[in-house]
Parts: C-alpha cells; structure tokens; sequence
C-alpha cells in the first residue's frame, strides 16, 4: 500500500504533529527525500519542495515493503518506452517463477508465455505499474535488490551495466532524437540470457556461502 498526496492538493492535508507544510524537516543541506517511522506498520517519507524549504508531497506506505518498480504514468506520456527495460525484468522473473504465485498464477501469465501481450503491457496491466517486495517470492527479493537494485553486486554486474553493454543505454538516458529500445520480443529475447546467468551466479554464490 502507497498513498501518494500530489503536490496541489497537499495544503489541504493535515500532517501529524510537529510537521507542517511550511517547513522542510531537517536543514537545508540536507537529502531532498526524509523518512519518517509513523507506528511499527507504516512509514512516511517526506519530498522537498524544489530548492524551497517547504514539502511538496508525502508518500505513505508499509515498513516492510519495498517498491523496486514504480513506473509513473505522467512520465510514459513524454518518453513512452522510458520503462521497457524494467518490464523486460519483470517479464523475465514472472515466466521464470519468480514472482509470487498468488497474484501472478498461470492463468494471469498466459498471454505472456504465449507472447501475445508485450512485456511493458505485463508491467502496465498485471503489475499495475508498479512491483512490490511482497510480489516477488522470498528468495528472489534477494536477487531483485542485489542485481536490480545493485545492492551490494560489483558495478559490471548490476543491471544497469548490463542494459548498457546489451542494448547500449538505457532508453531513460536517450536524447530525444535517439531511437529507442523497443517493446518487442526480440529485444526480451537480447537480454533475457544475461538475466539468466546473473541469476544462476547469484543462486551458485549462495551456495557457496
């Protein structure tokens, strides 16, 4: 669960005692997102507006959970194909079992091991735009925060490096006027081997201990 206030309705929102609107908490210098424990069950984490010292939004959300994709539909309708890397991703670890059965059974994965819907589509619709900790299966947590997120793998090994060396950049990274990586099949296809073996290096990694 997230509750995401938007930055033109936030006035109207009352925050929890000490906080206001007005005020950025910490100085100056400090990071421009700030988080804040509300009970043992939820978070706040507390956005800068701009350079300013006032808050431009709060999110809210469980402790527990962390999101490792949060596709924003505002900003597909300037770059569309800005997530298609992340799709790939999540496409991959859905028809590999990765992903919690409960909410990803076979019967919602036909289309895609069927290849008939794209994977950004599987990112758009059953993923709903965004992947939770608690949508992946225990074990593959791990392998999403250290590959994916890159916590703790060497810099060559992370996903980013591996966007790079396969498809030469990252369509987040693109000007404007540079072809794209496309949502197709083919280019699941160019990466999709790479994430097979981080994934097998990973697993043989903890094996070894």
């Amino acid at each position: 669960m997230r509750i995401l206030v938007p930055a033109q309705a936030a006035q109207v929102v009352p925050l929890p005692q000490g906080l206001s609107w007005q005020h950025f908490p910490g100085t100056d210098a400090d990071d421009p997102y700030v988080t804040q424990p509300v009970n043992d069950m939820l978070e706040m984490i507390l956005e800068r507006d701009g350079e300013g010292p006032g808050i431009a939004r709060v999110f809210v959300k469980l402790r527990q959970e962390l999101d490792f994709i949060e596709a924003s539909a505002s900003y597909e309708e300037t770059q569309p194909l800005v997530y298609v890397e992340g799709a790939f991703f999540a496409t991959w670890c859905a028809l590999h079992g990765l992903l919690n059965p409960q909410r990803y059974p076979d019967s919602v994965l036909a289309p895609w091991r069927a290849r008939v819907a794209t994977p950004l589509q599987f990112l758009h619709g059953p993923c709903q735009r965004i992947v939770w900790s608690s949508d992946i299966t225990d074990e593959a947590n791990g392998f999403w925060g250290y590959y994916y997120k890159g916590f703790g793998a060497p810099d060559d090994q992370r996903w980013q490096a591996d966007i790079q060396a396969v498809f030469g950049s990252s369509n987040h990274f693109r000007d404007p006027d540079e072809a794209r990586t496309p949502d197709s099949w083919e280019a699941f296809d160019a990466i999709a081997p790479t994430i097979a073996m981080r994934f097998a290096e990973w697993r043989a990694t903890l094996a070894a201990g």
